[in-house]
């Protein structure tokens, strides 16, 4: 659960740096957690959102624009909800930070494009969630074929007991607009075809 993940002393000061705005110190505090827990892609999300500020008050907009992509990457198996925090809203406010960086002027100081952020924590991180309301089935169903068809062309394995691969492969496909447990009950029924 976040709230005890929070009071480890690296996760504590992360928070504390990023609400005061200072992300570098707050990158830097995670970095030693993020080895000790065998490279977590988890934090390393976390990691990638202060970075991302980080080279927003640089004005590097390409810098920017890539480690937001980086954080969707990262966080989106961990929509919407981990360790009680609101991962919907960090994955939300990258992609909306890449679409004004994108659009925004060649001249623009980007730093007065992408707003403030303040992490949302939760009490109860829900075990099971039916993730953001508005999933295409139609497009969910297609994508897993998808991963299921490219695994079948490159000689993985392909039955119900390799499904663990493919949630990831299908979660990062959609980008995060469907929760991790939604891909995993898709990729199920998949796979239980295939028995």
């Amino acid at each position: 659960m976040w709230t005890a993940m929070a009071r480890l002393p690296a996760v504590s000061r992360y928070l504390d740096a990023f609400a005061r705005g200072q992300y570098f110190e707050a990158h830097e505090v995670l970095e030693e957690l993020w080895w000790q827990r065998h490279s977590d892609p988890f934090l390393q999300g976390l990691i990638l959102f202060a970075a991302a500020f980080v080279k927003v008050g640089q004005n590097n907009r390409r810098g920017a624009i890539h480690h937001f992509q980086a954080t969707i990457q990262y966080l989106s198996p961990f929509l919407p909800v981990h360790e009680g925090l609101r991962v919907d809203r960090v994955v939300s406010h990258a992609r909306q930070s890449i679409a004004l960086l994108t659009a925004a002027p060649a001249a623009a100081r980007i730093e007065e494009r992408v707003a403030p952020f303040m992490f949302d924590l939760v009490d109860d991180a829900p075990e099971e969630s039916s993730g953001p309301v508005g999933v295409d089935p139609n497009l969910l169903h297609r994508t897993v074929q998808e991963a299921i068809a490219d695994r079948l062309r490159t000689g993985d394995p392909v039955h119900p007991s390799s499904w663990a691969p493919l949630v990831k492969d299908v979660a990062r496909r959609l980008h995060g607009t469907a929760s991790r447990d939604t891909v995993r009950q898709a990729v199920r029924d998949a796979l239980r075809g295939r028995e």
